[in-house]
């Protein structure tokens, strides 16, 4: 959704590489801690206001600030003092992003890294319009108070229901945005989803689980590759969880590979490493050079382990465990947390 109606100081190209964005070119310094970005002068928002370079620097503070408490805010931690700040150990000043004017931005990092412009690319780096946020902090809640400046303008809003988007006149590359409008449906049950489909209610849908196999040997479904890793998330906190060996337990008993064959049948790749295939290593795929990091469904070890785990938390019998999952059926149908990567399965009418 969001990279539909934003846009960042970069944006990926089919080949996956920073190209040029709200930001035309870029100096690097020789030491790889300074960027300085020039900004489109005909880049605007939606509301017909330039973007700036203080736009960029106002959220990537916001995103920083303690008191806005956001998930991705480690995501800036490669600033200068980025985390310091995040922590309550700096001030907003001390943060090495800076607006040297209008159309001018100063980035300054702890240390080099070499995919800080991929990075530039990621939702969590875009800009918020300041002049709109400080006047309305719930902007973004409507689409009548909503603003943008990507490819698309958010026309309608009906929560929990539809989205609406418009090509955006202001976008600085309109002449390269090929649709006049998108219209999203929100639709939580995949059956329901799929009839839609089948009724020319819907030009894309992800097929039900149980007819995922089907569809794609009739050749109704595509898969396409998806740079993703689905994992399970232990609290650490919980008494039981609490112990290393009993989480290195429960995640070598799960049996990726009758998941993604019998379960998801999707095309997915069982995840014996959290970087999925298609990242790049060194000289070839990372996921190829680093190899499997553990093998699958190695029950004996699994075994071991437990009984080790219960016995340093002084307990006899494993207690029964409680986890949450989210409303995909795929994942409603696992028999136990499923870890899977590398494809996404897609319908084409």
């Amino acid at each position: 959704m969001l990279i539909h109606v934003m846009e960042g100081l970069t944006r990926l190209g089919e080949d996956g590489e920073p190209k040029p964005g709200i930001a035309e070119k870029w100096d690097i310094s020789d030491d790889g801690l300074t960027y300085t970005f020039h900004l489109r002068k005909d880049a605007k928002w939606s509301d017909g206001q330039p973007v700036t370079a203080h736009d960029f620097e106002y959220a990537w503070k916001k995103l920083l600030d303690p008191n806005s408490a956001a998930d991705y805010a480690y995501q800036l931690y490669y600033l200068k003092n980025g985390q310091k700040y995040n922590e309550g150990k700096a001030k907003a000043d001390d943060v090495g992003v800076k607006a040297l004017d209008d159309h001018t931005l100063q980035v300054t990092l702890e240390k080099p890294t070499p995919y800080f412009l991929s990075l530039t690319a990621f939702y969590a780096l875009f800009p918020i319009p300041k002049h709109v946020d400080e006047k309305n902090p719930n902007w973004h809640k409507e689409a009548s108070t909503y603003v943008s400046n990507g490819p698309f303008v958010l026309a309608e809003w009906v929560h929990d229901s539809k989205i609406v988007l418009k090509k955006n006149p202001n976008y600085w590359a309109a002449n390269e945005v090929k649709l006049e409008q998108i219209n999203m449906a929100m639709v939580n049950d995949e059956n329901t989803e799929y009839q839609m489909f089948e009724t020319g209610q819907l030009d894309v849908a992800s097929p039900p689980t149980d007819l995922t196999k089907q569809l794609i040997d009739e050749g109704k479904a595509k898969v396409s590759p998806y740079f993703g890793t689905y994992y399970l998330v232990f609290n650490t906190k919980d008494k039981i969880l609490s112990n290393a060996k009993i989480r290195k337990a429960l995640a070598l008993a799960i049996d990726r590979k009758l998941l993604v064959e019998n379960v998801l049948q999707g095309g997915q790749v069982p995840a014996l490493g959290f970087v999925p295939p298609g990242a790049p290593g060194v000289q070839d795929d990372f996921r190829k050079e680093q190899g499997d990091l553990f093998k699958d469904n190695d029950v004996e070890t699994a075994k071991k382990l437990l009984q080790e785990g219960l016995q340093e938390l002084g307990l006899k019998k494993l207690p029964p465990i409680e986890y949450k999952f989210n409303t995909n059926q795929a994942i409603r149908r696992s028999p136990k947390p499923s870890s899977r990567c590398g494809s996404r399965t897609w319908g084409s009418r």
